[in-house]
């Protein structure tokens, strides 16, 4: 009987991969420091509202950047979108006014305070 027992061995257990979560907005891979501040905080649903809102008001995006910065003031943390966008200066102000009214329209006060656009404009 002891032969037996020590021939059988228990099957190993297959231990699940640790799969790092990954968003994309605007053609760019959000960093997972800040999709882990977005999950944490509750607003990773307003940050993916403001990316489909922002690729429906600004056409000629160049270039996508996300990080979270701390204001120096109040200590607070948010997400910045930076945006380098091609256009004229009237039209991307335009632009820049119908984001802000649609993204008021849509998220609640406490989501949407976490999140703000930083606009350049291309040469």
């Amino acid at each position: 009987m002891r032969e037996k027992e020590a021939a059988y061995t228990r099957p190993r257990r297959k231990t699940a991969r640790r799969v790092k979560p990954r968003m994309e907005i605007l053609g760019a891979e959000v960093p997972a420091d800040v999709l882990a501040f977005c999950e944490r905080e509750g607003i990773l649903e307003a940050l993916a509202a403001a990316g489909e809102l922002i690729s429906q008001c600004f056409p000629d995006i160049r270039s996508v950047g996300f990080c979270v910065e701390t204001d120096p003031e109040t200590g607070d943390e948010s997400v910045v979108i930076d945006l380098c966008i091609a256009g004229e200066i009237e039209d991307l102000v335009r632009r820049s006014q119908q984001y802000s009214a649609s993204f008021v329209a849509k998220e609640p006060w406490p989501e949407r305070s976490r999140i703000h656009v930083c606009y350049s404009v291309a040469e």
